[in-house]
């Protein structure tokens, strides 16, 4: 008997149930084996062909070597031997049902925020730009709403009507400005003025795209920032920040 755990990958052919099922109804059995080549078959098996021993239910192996697809095994990965003498193998049928293709208009509702009906392409192309235009989401002026494919969400006015999270954006923005002039000690030191905007997307807990403004205290200049926060609910993670000028000028020149 092959181990439980065996990790050897298996090819997928079919033979024919002769004989029919026990209902009377005539169909193929879906046969997996250790060897041989790899039949042309239907699409269903084609996937089974491309599948490991152990995520295959019920398998068994006969004294040819070959697996059966049953029904299930038992919890500790064993199957009662009465039980294997009423095993019926999956037929072709029975596969279709479980592979059935996905349904295209279920797949377009994940980029449909609650009450609307229709994915609106124009609206989600004038976001895909707005993300790959501003280094991975922090200018969102072109939101379609809150749904499960819109991960980076505009998020000034709930933040900045919150005090508590107003308070903890600043807090980001300040750590990420100081530790941006311990790396540039050739630029100006620079103080917190205000948020201009904020961004983020859940990624176990949040991310935060940050734009503030910040003034020089050599000259009194204001420059726009911007700052990626990782909020590991214990400590913050900054993971870039620079002055929004000095990207934009890079992405102009190259």
């Amino acid at each position: 008997m092959r181990g439980h755990d065996d990790k050897e990958e298996i090819i997928g052919d079919e033979k024919e149930n002769i004989g029919g099922n026990d209902n009377g109804s005539s169909g193929r059995e879906i046969v997996v084996s250790t060897g041989g080549e790899e039949s042309i078959g239907s699409s269903q098996e084609r996937v089974l062909a491309r599948l490991k021993l152990e995520d295959l239910p019920g398998k068994v192996e006969e004294d040819d070597g070959v697996f059966r697809i049953g029904k299930g095994l038992l919890p500790d990965g064993k199957v009662d031997l009465d039980y294997l003498e009423k095993l019926k193998p999956i037929t072709v049928e029975e596969l279709k049902k479980i592979c059935r293709p996905i349904d295209p208009d279920d797949y377009l509702k994940e980029y449909c925020p609650a009450g609307v009906e229709k994915m609106d392409t124009e609206l989600w192309n004038k976001y895909y730009a707005d993300i790959q235009a501003s280094d991975g989401g922090f200018d969102i002026f072109n939101y379609p709403g809150h749904c499960p494919m819109a991960t980076v969400r505009p998020m000034t006015s709930a933040i900045m009507g919150n005090e508590m999270m107003r308070d903890m954006v600043i807090g980001m923005s300040k750590t990420a400005l100081s530790q941006y002039g311990d790396t540039h000690p050739e630029d100006a030191p620079y103080e917190f003025v205000d948020i201009e905007w904020v961004t983020g997307y859940p990624c176990a807990t949040w991310m935060y795209n940050i734009t503030f403004r910040a003034r020089s205290v050599d000259n009194g200049d204001i420059k726009s920032f911007r700052a990626r926060v990782y909020d590991k609910v214990q400590c913050w993670e900054v993971l870039l920040c620079y002055p929004k000028e000095d990207r934009l000028t890079r992405s102009v020149e190259s």
